[in-house]
């Protein structure tokens, strides 16, 4: 098991039972879900929700290789005006949102964990590294190393949202072997075939560039999930303390 395999594993247990009783209650009562339980029990329910939420995201983004790897492109986009460079692009750049957004995840699981009461609209790493009594853990460390991997990520993800001109290295590269056109320019058997064979090369390479980025992600959630266990078992403790 992984790192954050072993700290889902330990989550569940705890919360599995909790969940479902709560959920059954909620049905049962019409009671708001979060709402039910002692506080420790709400606890580890947000814990939980906040961890799934990662977990998700990064499921999803998995399926990158899926959408890249449909060839040919289905015919309905083309003829809704849906070019093949199209189709590449909102993956691709759909792909570098959700991974940064994976960032901004764990701020809010990390802001949950520990209490902090950052409000959610100015929880951001910063936010967090700059805490005085979290500034000189190991868990900063980790965080930091998140955010350093990828800078250039969330810069992209800004440039995508907010400016529209990013444009990758892989989508230009995946365009330089499109076939463009209405047909009237004949390319030849040769070169279209070398053509469609360049597209299937860069393709594969911008699905093992996009897959290096996902494990890289779940590489430092582990490290940072490690980090934060601690926590969470003194923040269960306190609540059993009080509840006595």
């Amino acid at each position: 098991m992984n790192k954050t395999d072993i700290f889902a594993a330990a989550l569940v247990d705890d919360v599995a039972k909790i969940y479902s009783a709560h959920m059954k209650i909620a049905i049962d009562t019409q009671q708001e879900f979060a709402n039910i339980g002692s506080d420790k029990e709400k606890y580890l329910k947000e814990v939980f929700v906040n961890y799934m939420t990662i977990k998700n995201a990064i499921d999803n983004l998995k399926f990158i290789e899926t959408y890249l790897s449909i060839d040919p492109i289905p015919e309905h986009y083309l003829e809704n005006g849906i070019s093949e460079i199209e189709y590449y692009r909102h993956h691709i750049e759909s792909f570098h949102i959700k991974c940064a957004s994976i960032i901004d995840y764990i701020t809010l699981l990390l802001n949950h964990t520990l209490r902090l009461g950052i409000p959610k609209r100015k929880c951001n790493v910063y936010s967090i590294t700059e805490n005085t009594i979290l500034k000189e853990s190991e868990l900063i460390t980790k965080l930091k190393a998140l955010e350093n991997e990828f800078k250039e990520l969330k810069s992209n993800r800004n440039k995508i949202i907010h400016q529209g001109d990013f444009e990758s290295e892989s989508i230009k590269d995946i365009d330089s072997t499109l076939i463009n056109g209405d047909g009237l320019f004949d390319f030849g058997e040769v070169l279209t075939e070398y053509l469609k064979n360049e597209k299937k090369e860069k393709i594969l390479k911008t699905i093992e560039n996009l897959n290096e980025q996902i494990s890289k992600i779940e590489f430092h959630l582990g490290e940072i999930l490690e980090q934060l266990t601690p926590y969470i078992q003194e923040k269960i403790s306190h609540f059993e303390i009080n509840e006595k």
